[in-house]
């Protein structure tokens, strides 16, 4: 048996843990998903005009918020791309979904760091183990999304602060600051769970706080303060109006929405008298079995997953029973007070619930969790004697097939039945488009259709210059996108000129009665062979 005691065997099994994720999550990456999502283009995109010309599409000089489709998008992730875009371009996606897997790496790393630092390397190692089996996290790993960069940040800042608060490590509180402060430009959930998460360590390690000098919360609260402060005014102006003059400082340009993407998911818009049964309501749906094992709800997860594996789920009953019958101990109160508080900020929204991206905030706790109830029980089972192998033979069986299915599922059955963006129909129409472009005078695209291609992903797909973008003002904010010959409409379009082609959704009943006299020119189908777009003229 290996003996965990020892560095270098403790070494080597993360390094195995971390090869097997990194395994796990270039399987196919080219293929799963073969196409963008809305956001991903954005982001994209965004990230191509910075690194070309210094400007945003719009051509505000950097933006500390973007004003994508109108009701925002984070920067976060467009920035860090910047290098990679000089390096690569825009031709092939595959490298930027390489970069997330190699971040949520780190990720895994971090909440190796984190577990041992709370429970020793026995628990660290496993619920490294967990994490990288996770299907939550091998999701997010592959998306362009700012929200896949939570974990990371939050894992990274939270394990900083406790070097910080339990061994006196200033570095710990000035990249807990740092890092901390960059979440905020990462996604909006960051403004409610970075204070809750330092109520939580206030809660559980109260004593050590008050022993820290001023110097040390000088070192955490100055860089976080001011780091946040171009993005805390953003909010500011768009949730509140105040500072409505606010457009530039320096190099740093605040651009504006036509509508905050808080009022469009939250249920503040309500009746004042059912945000409790909304709250309680939302709440809890995070903690529903269904969700946490056969159904993540959004369309960018497998239809036949949660976030976690199934035989997974009894160690984390068990890790929740031991946890609770710990709390007294610091560290088992911190990952309950965690589990605990983590649905706060989603408990606030009223759009696809349960939903798993603005859960994030739970990824490793469930993990961790897991962990510490697999440890006793794994104990147990070396007491058994003769009969542990017919036990362990169970065991095994039961991982297997459930790996074998969710693997199945993830590789073979979701590039399938994902949703048509992740399909790859959004870049077989931008080159169609791209073959045909001297031979019309004007595409016209419907922007309800469910293959997903937008305006920022046809330009990502083109690489369209960005200073045409910008010289044209071409992209509207709220209402219909120009680009070039490309016209993306919201709503049915009269084809009474000439030499009009259009692309529209095939089952889409009202474009198939309004053109259905019309000539087909080429159709385009998903990984089923379905037509789900086909070019009219």
């Amino acid at each position: 048996m290996i003996d965990f005691n020892t560095r270098k065997n403790r070494i080597l099994a993360l390094l195995a843990i971390l090869g097997l994720a990194f395994v796990l999550r270039i399987i196919l990456i080219n293929k799963v998903p073969a196409g963008l999502q809305a956001d991903e283009g954005v982001s994209l995109y965004h990230s191509f005009s910075l690194a070309e010309t210094g400007r945003d599409p719009l051509g505000y000089s950097w933006p500390v918020h973007f004003s994508g489709f109108g009701w925002g998008e984070n920067t976060t992730l467009a920035y860090i791309l910047i290098p990679l875009v000089k390096l690569v371009g825009l031709q092939q996606i595959w490298p930027y979904r390489l970069f997330m897997v190699l971040l949520h790496l780190i990720f895994i790393l971090f909440g190796y760091l984190l577990a041992k630092e709370l429970f020793g390397s026995k628990i660290a190692l496993l619920s490294s183990l967990f994490l990288a089996l996770s299907p939550w996290d091998m999701v997010l790993s592959r998306l362009l999304f700012n929200v896949s960069l939570l974990p990371l940040l939050y894992m990274a800042g939270l394990y900083f602060l406790l070097k910080g608060i339990r061994h006196g490590r200033k570095w710990g509180f000035l990249w807990a600051g740092l890092i901390f402060s960059l979440s905020f430009y990462t996604y909006a959930l960051s403004f409610l769970w970075v204070p809750l998460l330092l109520i939580i360590l206030l809660i559980v390690f109260g004593n050590e706080i008050n022993k820290l000098r001023k110097l040390d919360y000088l070192v955490f609260l100055v860089p976080l303060c001011i780091l946040s402060l171009p993005i805390i005014l953003f909010h500011l102006k768009t949730q509140t109006g105040i500072l409505p003059n606010l457009t530039s400082w320096l190099n740093l340009s605040w651009p504006p929405l036509t509508v905050t993407r808080f009022n469009q998911v939250s249920f503040l818009g309500f009746a004042a008298y059912l945000w409790p049964i909304y709250f309680l309501r939302n709440y809890f749906l995070h903690f529903s079995p269904i969700f946490l094992l056969s159904n993540a709800t959004l369309s960018i997860f497998p239809k036949a997953l949660g976030i976690t594996c199934l035989f997974s789920f009894p160690f984390l009953i068990f890790g929740l029973l031991a946890a609770i019958a710990k709390f007294r101990q610091q560290n088992y109160k911190l990952i309950l007070i965690w589990l605990l508080l983590a649905p706060i900020p989603v408990a606030f929204t009223m759009e696809s619930l349960p939903h798993p991206l603005r859960f994030i905030n739970a990824m490793p706790v469930l993990e961790i969790l897991m962990a510490i109830g697999f440890y006793p029980l794994y104990q147990y089972y070396l007491k058994l004697g003769d009969k542990k192998k017919y036990y362990l033979a169970t065991f095994l069986i039961f991982i297997i097939l459930n790996l074998g299915l969710y693997f199945y599922d993830f590789y073979k059955i979701y590039p399938q039945d994902s949703f048509l963006a992740f399909q790859g129909a959004d870049q077989e129409i931008t080159n169609y488009i791209q073959s045909n472009y001297a031979h019309y005078d004007k595409f016209i695209i419907p922007l309800n259709s469910e293959a997903n291609l937008t305006p920022y992903n046809y330009m990502v797909y083109s690489e369209y210059p960005p200073l045409k973008v910008q010289q044209a003002k071409s992209i509207h904010l709220g209402g219909d996108f120009l680009v070039d010959k490309v016209e993306f409409k919201r709503g049915l379009t009269d084809l009474g000129e000439p030499n009009v082609k259009i692309l529209y959704l095939v089952a889409d009943i009202t474009y198939q009665a309004k053109y259905h006299d019309r000539s087909v020119i080429k159709e385009f189908k998903d990984l089923k062979n379905k037509t789900i777009i086909w070019a009219i003229n």
